[in-house]
């Protein structure tokens, strides 16, 4: 019965987050983002073979995630998740070796993601993509008779980039398994990317409570004391 009820209010907190975004002004004003230039020397340390911006249509590529069962406590974005990347396979170049992209999204997990996307209805996101190098293997399907077919991996780091979506839904840096200078380098090179570090809180947030209120409202009201969903962010 507890587990129900855990379960029934997380699915009521992330309802009443998903409604909060889409009618949240930062949204609104983001629908029209504005595009940084990408300072590639910078990026040497990765060796990145290119770097392109592009947008991805979230529901024509695959997005596969690790399967580590968190159990968040706390309302969304959370700090804590499942590693994301980005799958697909390119369009075909006549007579040219069938290449699949294995990009590793290194400022945001799945959780944040999906919740994010889905609350601002977004149909494509916009990512840079660090190609950092091609490994060569093979595979078979039934589409093609069980045929050994050689393929190329197309591997390396994505960025989100899209300005849709506020910095507090972005990691603070990129995985630890990283070089800890290629980190920094990301950080500094896409600072928009990358959430900036919280302050200490106080008791008092600490000590935050949720509180479901039903009344006469069909949808249940959601009252979460000092809690502001775009708090305004430190320059």
């Amino acid at each position: 019965m507890n587990h129900f009820r855990n379960n029934s209010f997380s699915a009521l907190v992330i309802l009443a987050m998903k409604l909060l975004i889409c009618c949240s002004s930062n949204a609104e004003e983001a629908l029209s983002p504005e595009l940084d230039t990408i300072e590639v020397e910078k990026l040497s340390i990765l060796a990145p073979r290119s770097v392109e911006r592009m947008v991805l249509p979230i529901r024509q590529v695959t997005f596969y995630r690790t399967a580590v069962d968190l159990r968040h406590q706390t309302l969304p974005p959370w700090e804590q998740g499942n590693e994301l990347r980005i799958s697909f396979t390119k369009a075909a170049e006549v007579d040219s070796v069938e290449e699949r992209a294995e990009w590793r999204i290194v400022n945001m997990h799945a959780e944040n993601f999906d919740l994010i996307t889905d609350a601002l209805k977004m149909d494509a996101v916009e990512v840079v993509v660090l190609n950092n190098r091609k490994a060569y293997g093979s595979y078979r399907s039934v589409d093609n008779g069980w045929v050994q077919k050689p393929l190329v991996y197309d591997v390396g780091y994505a960025i989100v980039s899209d300005a849709r979506i506020p910095s507090k839904w972005f990691l603070t840096e990129p995985p630890g398994d990283m070089d800890e200078e290629a980190r920094k380098v990301l950080v500094a090179t896409f600072p928009k990317s990358f959430r900036k570090l919280k302050k200490p809180e106080t008791k008092s947030e600490k000590e935050t409570e949720f509180i479901l209120s039903h009344g006469n409202d069909p949808w249940p009201e959601l009252t979460i004391p000092g809690y502001t969903l775009y708090p305004a962010e430190s320059q």
